[in-house]
């Protein structure tokens, strides 16, 4: 007579062999892409590069006949409407190759480099950093009660791995109404982005923490600066280097402060936070002493003039970005320290 219970225990072997086999090759092709994606063996941002650099770029890419300026950054750069359009036309006889991509940051940089260009191999390397997100990208608070499980979960696979982020950036662009185009401008803003809005639920003072680099976030700023060293090797010894640092809305003026306040993010009332000259920029300084053709370019004053002296809003409403008047005075300052290099 057959055992009943023999047949089950058999068939609960079964399901967990599956379940293992199946959690195996699972971890085995997520590694593969996390290979493929991270040591830049396939180009994922290739249609986003297509659309920022017109015929006439790859064109004088391929010639190589005029200095050739690699350029990386996330939306402020990816903007064919923002500074960089400027900088182009002040120094036509210099071709800027633009290899920004939204939402992305010094990991997805490495990335793209380690597909696109060879060692040594470029006249000069612009790159933007953003103290809104910079630090944050490279390492997610998760530990908040007001963050869903998905997004926990999610922000914990990006920091260990860099994929995720990929998946997550094509996923917005497949359920967005608008054009896959990454440079049009977005309208003007009721509230805050959904990812404003969690950064701030998940760390309310993630802000002053990566102006001042402190709470773990100095560990982060690490991180930024080993990758922008070796980002550095694609470009030929002693070429130009520029580390163009956009600060953040609230460290400009406080009526932004006000607004991200009210929304939950904290501030101090005093202090390093509101200096010119902060932490996160002093110890970016202090990293490339030794390097001079490496120069950071601070942008937090000439923005900060523009709102408190001349009274001229450089920021969207309820938006990170600049506006088209924020872009214009970042562009000069730029054209005016580039050319004196």
């Amino acid at each position: 007579m057959s055992n009943p219970g023999f047949f089950k225990n058999i068939k609960g072997k079964a399901l967990i062999q599956k379940f293992v086999y199946g959690a195996i090759v699972f971890i085995l092709v997520l590694g593969a892409l996390e290979g493929i994606y991270r040591y830049g063996i396939v180009d994922f941002y290739r249609a986003e590069w297509e659309m920022l650099n017109d015929s006439l770029t790859k064109a004088q890419l391929k010639k190589r006949e005029q200095p050739i300026i690699h350029v990386f950054g996330d939306s402020f750069t990816a903007n064919p409407l923002a500074w960089l359009t400027e900088l182009k036309q002040a120094y036509p006889d210099t071709v800027f190759v633009n290899h920004a991509v939204p939402g992305t940051g010094i990991r997805q940089a490495l990335s793209i480099a380690r597909a696109r260009i060879k060692t040594h191999d470029s006249d000069g390397m612009i790159y933007q950093i953003y103290t809104g997100n910079d630090l944050t990208d490279i390492r997610h608070v998760t530990h908040s009660p007001k963050l869903s499980l998905a997004r926990k979960l999610y922000w914990e696979s990006c920091n260990r791995i860099t994929f995720p982020s990929l998946v997550n950036y094509r996923l917005g662009q497949f359920y967005s109404n608008v054009p896959k185009k990454p440079l049009d401008p977005p309208a003007e803003n009721t509230d805050f982005s959904t990812h404003e809005l969690q950064l701030i639920a998940s760390e309310p003072d993630f802000i002053p923490n990566t102006v001042l680099l402190k709470n773990g976030r100095e560990k982060d700023f690490k991180v930024l600066v080993s990758g922008l060293k070796t980002l550095m090797k694609t470009v030929k010894n002693n070429a130009p280097v520029y580390l163009i640092v956009l600060p953040h809305c609230t460290q400009v003026n406080s009526v932004y402060r006000e607004s991200y306040q009210k929304r939950g993010a904290e501030f101090p009332e005093e202090g390093a936070f509101y200096q010119n000259d902060y932490p996160f920029i002093t110890a970016l300084e202090k990293e490339f002493r030794l390097m001079p053709s490496v120069k950071i370019l601070n942008l937090l004053l000439p923005l900060k003039e523009a709102e408190e002296k001349d009274k001229i809003t450089v920021y969207r409403t309820n938006d990170i970005h600049l506006n088209a008047s924020g872009n214009k005075i970042v562009s000069d300052f730029l054209i005016k320290q580039i050319k004196t290099h």
